[in-house]
């Protein structure tokens, strides 16, 4: 739709975030969590006054939208801090904390970091969840969490930094709402077990710093080599994507989702051959995919990755074919 008088198109998450917006005044909620679909500056998201906000790593992504370099895009996501809102963020390099911080200082307000203002200690990872230690403004020990991963751990850290940031301006969030949130927090298509035998695991990562953490955790969790079921849209690293996933698996099949945007799988397979010598495959469907890898499991289980489309599919799989 455009308004009258002009030409200017919302998008579809132009639309939609103003729909959201809207319903989430009428409903009175007490909080919202909004996060940009794309960088920050320029985002739809960011026409909020926050009480809070909030930065994790940065990467490599959307390249052709928010600049070719790390800083070009701390630049973008720096767009989202404003007046009167602390700003907290996982980030370590001291090139992007500086962006942040003269943004932060122009608007006079507190860039709280991770290992000097707040810290955690991730003490365990397996299958049913991750425990770890956060001390910020206060201390909290053996903390739990569903969500699986050290990175997860770091995340819930940022959040509860967060919280402490909204009680000092007169929210009263206590301990035991805190691990309660933690506890209950659910997250369908990151690192979700969705079987035990054999092992089957959605993730979304659908970038090449998303698969190194997913790697990285399953790792931890002593589950490579896997097979590894892949699809990528036609916009990401699919090349990189295959890279990392490749010293650690022992097969991977190369799929597509039903999207206009999806890498075609027998482009995404030729890839494959290119860059892994292991066993691998092609299916023109995911579900057909998922199902390849199950029938002939190589390593551990397997690990449907590359995509948040592909996991959504995925996930429609298990609502026909997993029982609870």
């Amino acid at each position: 739709m455009a308004k009258e008088g002009t030409e200017k198109q919302l998008t579809f998450f132009e639309f939609t975030t103003g729909l959201a917006f809207r319903y989430f005044a009428e409903e009175h909620v007490d909080i919202v969590v909004a996060e940009v679909g794309m960088g920050g500056r320029l985002d739809a998201t960011n026409v909020i006054e926050p009480d809070v906000s909030v930065i994790t790593r940065i990467g490599l992504e959307h390249t052709d939208y928010l600049g070719r370099t790390i800083p070009e895009i701390a630049f973008e996501k720096a767009g989202i801090i404003k007046r009167g809102a602390p700003v907290v963020t996982c980030e370590r390099d001291p090139s992007i904390l500086g962006i942040f911080g003269k943004k932060c200082d122009e608007f006079e307000v507190p860039l709280v970091r991770i290992e000097q203002d707040f810290a955690v200690d991730c003490i365990r990872q397996t299958l049913s969840g991750t425990s770890f230690n956060y001390s910020g403004k206060r201390d909290m020990m053996d903390l739990e969490t569903a969500l699986i991963g050290g990175y997860q751990a770091e995340n819930a850290a940022a959040a509860i930094a967060c919280l402490e940031c909204l009680t000092e301006k007169g929210d009263n969030i206590t301990e035991k709402d805190i691990r309660k949130g933690l506890t209950n927090a659910r997250w369908p298509g990151r690192m979700q077990i969705v079987q035990r035998e054999p092992l089957l695991i959605f993730d979304g990562g659908h970038n090449p710093d998303g698969v190194r953490m997913a790697i990285s955790t399953l790792e931890a969790l002593g589950t490579l080599p896997m097979t590894f079921v892949v699809g990528c849209m036609n916009d990401k690293d699919a090349r990189e994507i295959v890279r990392t996933l490749a010293p650690h698996a022992s097969k991977i099949i190369a799929t597509q989702v039903n999207n206009k945007r999806a890498l075609p799988a027998d482009t995404l397979y030729e890839i494959v051959k290119e860059e892994f010598n292991g066993h691998s495959s092609v299916s023109m469907t995911s579900s057909r995919g998922i199902e390849m890898a199950l029938e002939s499991t190589l390593g551990k289980g397997v690990c449907v990755i590359g995509s948040l489309y592909l996991v959504g599919e995925a996930i429609q799989w298990k609502e026909r074919n997993v029982r609870e």
